[in-house]
């Protein structure tokens, strides 16, 4: 009986040194791709402030204002300039809150159709 126990207990011992190690294999692993993953998420953040970076270049107003007026004929794009804008005083604002005339009768017929073309 004693050495039933004793085959019992190796047998537990190796079979958690199994489990132990492929637990310790797996965790590796995960971590692998866990280090590829926040190295690819650094890649990507970089490429995206270099990406950001090029857009502000690319967007600077006076190089747009260059390409309008370069490609003037083919866009028909004008340049903004201060001349475009008033001050909000002079912009006229239809009055929204006035009441709307009733609109009148109709006094002379309309013809919908055009019944004498067909003929």
């Amino acid at each position: 009986m004693k050495s039933v126990i004793v085959a019992f207990v190796i047998l537990c011992t190796v079979g958690l040194a199994v489990w132990s190690y492929s637990e310790i294999n797996t965790s590796k692993e995960t971590l692998d791709e866990i280090a590829e993953l926040n190295a690819d998420i650094a890649r990507s953040k970089s490429r995206l402030r270099k990406l950001n970076a090029e857009w502000a270049y690319q967007n600077r107003p006076e190089r747009l204002a260059a390409l309008a007026l370069e490609k003037f004929e083919h866009l028909e794009l004008t340049v903004l300039s201060r001349d475009h804008f008033v001050p909000l005083d002079q912009v006229p604002f239809a009055n929204v809150y006035a009441a709307e005339p009733p609109l009148a009768p109709i006094t002379t017929p309309v013809e919908i159709m055009n019944r004498g073309a067909a003929q």
